[in-house]
């Protein structure tokens, strides 16, 4: 069974992959909680805010200046 993803795609265009899942169940929650804590802190290092429809055409702005962290509200339509 091949891969799931064509990771050839990857290196053909020099594409650069980032995880962002590093901690256990335990520590995502812990993190969650003190973010939820300190919601007047975080949101200034929200520069955007995005539909999941929406992401495709943000893509240019990542890396940009003015853009520090693009948050992709999943919920909405």
């Amino acid at each position: 069974m091949g891969p799931a993803y064509p990771y050839g795609l990857v290196a053909h265009r020099e594409l650069d992959l980032l995880g962002v899942s590093c901690c256990d169940p335990a520590d995502f929650t812990r993190a969650a909680e003190l973010v939820a804590a300190s919601v007047d802190r975080v949101l200034p290092l929200i520069s955007h805010q995005i539909r999941l429809d929406q992401v495709a055409a943000m893509l240019p702005l990542v890396g940009s200046a003015g853009t520090m962290k693009i948050a992709v509200d999943l919920s909405a339509g």
